[in-house]
């Protein structure tokens, strides 16, 4: 942790030179997820190495209790490293605007569903919840919209879009913070898979 925190401060002096700072101040961090129900498919690799570690660590222990030992302190260990990490920024340079890209998510990515609605499964938006520490560091909310080709002009682009933007103003107002956190919705002007097409303008949210 130290050494990351190290790191972290090295890179901030470097990009963000003026301590006087009062832009957007956004940590780019997608390669694992604090919740461990969230770190699926490629991601999963740190479910294993979790539990691998409990493993090694401790003898005669059921396959039950090795899960939960592991969700446990992955999850311990992702928050002190995420509220560090921010809690540094915002102590180096407290006039910006921090937080977390691609936070909050509400994961409705089934828009090739029959009747899709673009509405957040309940239990992410329960997962959103229990992310309050998260928000409660933040200065700020960094959701992001992308698009793909294979979707373009499709409906589900405004019904995906406007649940995660209604989403992200939810968490907004239910923070520790006395007024709403700003939100700054990520968009691009080309297709996520296809950066060299431009959206239509039926596809820009």
């Amino acid at each position: 942790m130290q050494v990351h925190l190290e790191k972290a401060d090295q890179d901030i002096n470097y990009y963000i030179p003026s301590e006087d700072f009062s832009g957007l101040a956004v940590i780019d961090w997608e390669y694992w997820r604090p919740q461990w129900a969230r770190n699926r498919n490629t991601k999963d690799v740190y479910r294993q190495k979790s539990r691998k570690l409990i493993s090694e660590m401790q003898e005669n222990v059921s396959a039950a209790d090795i899960e939960y030992l592991a969700k446990a302190t992955f999850e311990e260990c992702a928050k002190a490293f995420m509220k560090e990490t921010i809690k540094l920024g915002i102590k180096s340079r407290p006039k910006g605007l921090w937080g977390y890209y691609l936070y909050p998510d509400c994961h409705n990515y089934n828009v090739y569903a029959p009747n899709y609605t673009g509405s957040c499964p309940e239990e992410e938006v329960l997962r959103n919840n229990e992310l309050s520490w998260l928000w409660n560091s933040s200065a700020a909310l960094y959701p992001s919209i992308g698009v793909r080709k294979s979707l373009g002009d499709s409906e589900n682009v405004l019904r995906f879009s406007q649940f995660l933007v209604h989403e992200s103003m939810r968490i907004s107002t239910m923070t520790s913070h006395d007024d709403a956190l700003p939100v700054f919705v990520y968009t691009r002007l080309g297709y996520r898979d296809q950066p060299l097409f431009f959206l239509s303008k039926k596809d820009t949210p």
